[in-house]
């Protein structure tokens, strides 16, 4: 690990460590050669079909001109394989570049936490404000370090030697000021998001994902209907009243009343809550 302070902000390096990934790494690029011919076989099946396809010639010398019926059925599977293919390829690129070339690079710079990946001659940025960032910690058997954010967890790094990331983690946290342990407020219950109703107050509402579930299950279960049957049976649904979770106190009804079906608040209907 390298750490330093530089005129953005602190900023520390993690580069891969041990002999282990030379041999990963030679495995991939022999691996890769194989991943190449079959790349250039596909494609060069898919093109002399295509050609003979449109051209009504035959394929090569010595063969009868294709049949459109199974040689469509043959392109579209050959397609699919070429799909999988291509990204199997694409991952094992960058594998081999994360074992022989890579390098993450987290900066703390603003109060912010701006992650590089670099992946050979690829890279990727990210920013994550202070306030958005919950814990930083080590996870899984390969001590992975990652970031809790809202609703969330991120990768944050899997090189350098464990050491090296227990080492970072620590530095970072002391940067952003955040403790090891994460506060013991009371977290956001699963499947429920904050909503702002028109009066400027928060309150608890079922997520956005679940009401999309709900919507496609009923959808699927009304669709032999008649379409009057489906609008009754929608608003039937949207006037179900919910209640929130017991930790949360029961919050005015004003605004889910006056809100249309299907909004926020009249999915909350039933009593939204102040979000503590």
């Amino acid at each position: 690990m390298i750490g330093e302070r530089t005129i953005e902000g602190w900023q520390l390096r993690l580069r891969p460590r041990g002999f282990g990934r030379y041999v990963s790494g030679a495995f991939l690029a022999f691996w890769l050669c194989g991943w190449a011919a079959g790349e250039a076989f596909a494609l060069w099946m898919l093109v002399t079909g295509a050609v003979s396809l449109l051209t009504g010639k035959p394929p090569g010398p010595g063969h009868a001109p294709l049949e459109a019926g199974p040689a469509l059925m043959i392109g579209v599977f050959l397609l699919f394989w070429l799909a999988m293919w291509t990204f199997g390829g694409i991952a094992a690129f960058s594998e081999l570049f994360r074992l022989l070339w890579g390098e993450d690079r987290l900066m703390v710079s603003s109060g912010r936490l701006v992650t590089t990946h670099v992946r050979g001659p690829f890279r990727r940025v990210r920013v994550y404000e202070r306030s958005a960032i919950q814990r930083i910690s080590l996870v899984g058997r390969e001590e992975r370090m990652v970031l809790d954010t809202d609703g969330r967890r991120v990768g944050l790094s899997r090189l350098g030697s464990p050491a090296e990331r227990r080492e970072a983690a620590v530095a970072i946290r002391a940067e952003l000021g955040i403790s090891e342990t994460p506060s013991t407020g009371t977290a956001m219950p699963n499947g429920w998001d904050v909503f702002v109703t028109p009066e400027g107050e928060r309150a608890l509402v079922s997520s956005l994902a679940t009401r999309r579930a709900q919507a496609r299950f009923a959808g699927i279960l009304t669709w032999p209907l008649p379409p009057r049957r489906r609008s009754w049976l929608a608003s039937r649904s949207c006037a179900t009243p919910r209640r929130s979770p017991r930790s949360c106190s029961w919050h005015s009804r004003s605004a889910a009343e006056r809100a249309p079906c299907g909004s926020p608040s009249a999915d909350w209907s039933g009593g939204s809550a102040a979000a503590g």
